[in-house]
């Protein structure tokens, strides 16, 4: 079990605080080969793993939902950047105008881990008028 923060994320578990490490023992018994970091950068109630074969995450995200009771949420990630409200964006508006379909309406919901000069706010508010001005969609709060 790695302790370090990784670059790439492929899967994102959410779970209670104090349960991270059996979390990720229970994910690595699973076993896929790929990294399982638990609290990375000592953020409380997150497993991130790291695959080996991205093409696998939907599967695996899957059976670690059906397997693993202490796992709240299982996200699959579509794509990784650094945590600057510009990279957020930028990346935000990737995957929607990917994702999303003309005159669909869509929401941004953030939650912020860590110390960051903006706010989760100020996340939602920058992305969402990002894809508003990107795409044909409404938002739907």
């Amino acid at each position: 079990m790695k302790r370090l923060s990784p670059r790439r994320i492929d899967l994102i578990v959410k779970t209670p605080i104090g349960l991270e490490n059996i979390v990720a023992s229970r994910i690595e018994e699973l076993g896929f080969e790929g990294d399982v970091y638990p609290k990375p950068s000592n953020y409380p109630g997150i497993v991130t793993v790291i695959l080996k074969n991205e093409e696998d995450k939907l599967e695996i995200a899957e059976k670690i939902e059906k397997e693993i009771p202490e796992a709240e949420r299982v996200l699959a990630s579509a794509l990784s950047t650094t945590a600057t409200i510009e990279k957020i964006v930028e990346a935000a508006v990737k995957v929607a105008s990917e994702n999303l379909n003309d005159g669909v309406s869509f929401a941004v919901r953030t939650v912020r881990r860590g110390r960051h000069p903006y706010t989760s706010v100020d996340v939602n508010y920058k992305v969402g008028s990002a894809i508003l001005k990107g795409l044909n969609a409404t938002v739907n709060l």
